[in-house]
């Protein structure tokens, strides 16, 4: 009895698959998991089988290891197909019940027949271990293993060629692995056909069930190419460390016994100790240069998307809302080199209960599958809910976070909770009927502010570290979201002290009292009927931004004088001029409040441009002019027609309304116009609502 390596080969493998098999014991809970800790079990049986055949060398001591090691090897190959089975989603089960059959059958006749039926003769190899020779039964179970074994294979090459995302990464790391363990348990057989090759195949084993067992229970998995990457540098790394330590151990035997005496097998085991703790550092440098050029591209892409959720709590969340669909889709088209089919967020609207279509940015002009609204139940708000409600079920919380449609299902065959995996169901169809490839929710505490879904990659599938940034970047747009809500709460009662102060400036003047409030109330029942009209429909919330602008769109005029603005007659050329920076006096009033919308400072500042462009501001025209300014021009005169005045008497209702339809088109937005003529027919323009 001897150390060798065929024997620390097997001592690894022992120690390998009863680890997994008490991890997957612990941790796994489906039944993917039951049939991989079996699987673990079977090659732990087979490895304390080598292991007696490394330590004994009489034939009678050995037959009791290769009894050991036939049962865990037949098993293997079957519990390897089982595997395939499962994840492939296959149903013949009749295949299943002849592959354990012949298992059983195979396993009684090696334990129970004649030792010469099976084992036939014994064989010494490489002078240590004992063999049998390959009789018809032996050569039988080994075809009847390949055969069972290359089925698993072809199933699995099936699954991965229609399958997408982490299930696709999952079958290639099974097929991987599948094709070391493969050769590494062959390679052990091979001298029962007289071949000589050192049985050390059980590495090969044990990585084969690492890998496995990672690609059955682990949430993620590592792109399979830097897998194999990082593979070929640890066998460029330790096939030469492997290499010395057997050469000193088969053919500097005698020169090392003549040296060193009974102790002489320390000179090679050292030597493989030593080179393998200096080839750990080679393999962390040579992996660090590999990850450096990797890196080294996608954090060039990524850049501008990490730059974004810098800056993000610093711009208003209603700009940063709208703005990120279009940054997202440039960002693809720039650095990444391709389209995705569109960017779009949901927001949710408290008023209406529900998330709306905030902003987005199509590749098509035709996105009849996104709706305007999503409810609260529907299944991608629903999930976000669920999963929050049952993190301690979820061991990997970022899916709450982000999640991508080609991962849904890999996910489900991780969870036990009925609930849950129903939700991810309805969310996958949810999912494909919005053509959405990931949904990144932005939430604060168990609060679902709002969600980006992204469409389809022109090229490729979005990678992890893109993932990961989406998710980094919805944290900081749900910062932003929750920083306005705060500020929204301050201003609301500055707004108020301003409001105040222009119901004050309008009391001076009986023929102006109340026109702001009259104003606001127009532009709200007008912009109602334009809510669902281009450009107008750009800006949430229509109604109730005109309904401010219209209460503070002359603050300005605090700075004029009171003997411009109470003058009964018509005002010189200065004094006009002079009252025509109300507008811009009142922007900059508004400004020092900081949160409110640009769509509203925009309509204040330009409520006195006309279509034409031969209004007062900053000249603009058509559709150049702020939607909000358009509406704030319509109504503005309307009550100024209808109001009294030291120098006229108000016009009738139905007078200001023709005046305003015969200017449509001039000095008036035609579509604001027209709705403001359908406001009109309901009765909502009456300047007594008493």
């Amino acid at each position: 009895m001897s150390l060798n390596f065929f024997t620390i080969s097997s001592v690894s493998l022992i120690l390998t698959s009863f680890v997994l098999l008490i991890v997957l014991l612990i941790y796994g809970k489906t039944k993917l998991h039951r049939i991989c800790a079996m699987f673990n079990f079977s090659v732990f049986v087979w490895a304390v089988g080598t292991l007696l055949i490394s330590l004994y060398s009489k034939p009678s001591q050995a037959l009791i290891g290769w009894k050991i090691a036939v049962t865990g090897g037949l098993f293997i190959a079957v519990l390897f197909y089982h595997t395939a089975y499962i994840v492939g989603g296959l149903l013949k089960k009749k295949i299943l019940v002849i592959i354990y059959s012949q298992a059983a059958m195979f396993w009684l006749v090696s334990c129970f027949a004649k030792e010469q039926i099976v084992y036939g003769s014994w064989q010494p190899v490489f002078n240590s271990f004992i063999y049998p020779s390959a009789t018809t039964i032996w050569t039988l179970m080994a075809i009847i293993w390949c055969t069972i074994s290359l089925l698993g294979h072809y199933e699995l090459l099936k699954f991965v060629k229609r399958s997408k995302g982490l299930k696709r990464t999952q079958g290639l790391y099974l097929l991987l692995g599948f094709a070391v363990g493969f050769l590494g348990g062959g390679s052990v057989l091979l001298p029962a056909w007289g071949i000589s090759l050192y049985p050390i195949g059980n590495f090969g084993i044990a990585i084969y069930s690492i890998v496995m067992t990672y690609a059955i229970l682990a949430y993620r998995l590592m792109d399979i190419k830097v897998v194999i990457a990082r593979s070929f540098i640890l066998a460029c790394v330790y096939a030469p460390i492997i290499l010395i330590s057997l050469g000193l151990k088969l053919w500097a035997k005698d020169f090392l016994y003549a040296i060193f005496g009974d102790k002489w097998l320390l000179v090679p085991l050292g030597t493989f100790g030593a080179l393998s703790f200096a080839g750990s550092f080679a393999y962390l440098f040579f992996q660090q240069k590999y990850d450096q050029k990797r890196f080294r591209q996608q954090n060039a892409q990524l850049s501008h998307l990490k730059e974004a959720t810098r800056t993000a709590i610093e711009v208003h969340w209603e700009n940063l809302l709208k703005n990120i669909p279009a940054f997202v889709t440039q960002l693809y088209r720039q650095e990444f080199n391709t389209d995705i089919e569109y960017a779009a967020v949901y927001f949710y609207d408290k008023k209406r209960a529900e998330y709306i279509l905030f902003s987005y940015k199509a590749k098509k002009v035709d996105i009849a599958y996104l709706p305007k609204s999503i409810l609260k139940t529907d299944p991608i708000p629903d999930w976000f809910g669920r999963a929050i409600a049952s993190q301690a079920n979820i061991k990997n919380p970022a899916i709450s976070e982000s999640i991508k449609y080609e991962e849904i299902e890999y996910l489900k065959d991780h969870l036990t909770d009925l609930n849950l995996i129903d939700s991810l169901e309805k969310l996958k169809r949810s999912m494909e009927k919005l053509r959405a490839d990931v949904c990144t929710y932005c939430f604060y505490q168990d609060r679902l502010l709002a969600f980006m879904l992204l469409g389809k990659r022109q090229k490729g599938s979005y990678s992890e570290g893109e993932i990961n940034t989406f998710s980094l970047l919805s944290h900081d747009i749900s910062m932003a979201i929750r920083s306005g809500e705060q500020q929204d709460e301050v201003v609301k009662s500055h707004l108020d002290a301003l409001v105040a102060v222009g119901t004050a400036l309008e009391e001076k003047d009986a023929y102006t009292k109340g026109h702001s409030e009259r104003v606001a109330r127009y532009g709200q029942a007008i912009a109602i009927e334009l809510v669902d009209v281009f450009p107008y429909t750009r800006i949430y919330d229509l109604p109730e931004k005109t309904h401010l602008a219209g209460l503070l769109h002359d603050i300005g005029k605090i700075g004029v004088l009171d003997s411009i603005l109470l003058k009964p007659g018509k005002l010189t050329e200065e004094e006009f001029k002079s009252l025509q920076k109300h507008p811009l006096a009142s922007l900059h009033i508004i400004q020092s409040l900081g949160s409110i919308s640009e769509e509203v400072r925009d309509g204040i500042e330009s409520h006195h441009e006309k279509y034409d462009g031969t209004g007062y501001g900053k000249g603009a025209k058509g559709h150049r002019i702020p939607p909000i300014a358009r509406i704030i021009a319509v109504v503005d005169a309307y009550d100024a027609m209808t109001s009294d005045r030291p120098y006229r008497k108000a016009m009738s209702e139905e007078v200001a309304k023709e005046e305003i339809n015969r200017v449509s088109g001039t000095q008036f937005d035609p579509k604001a116009v027209e709705a403001f003529n359908k406001a009109y027919a309901k009765g909502k323009l009456k300047r007594d609502i008493s």
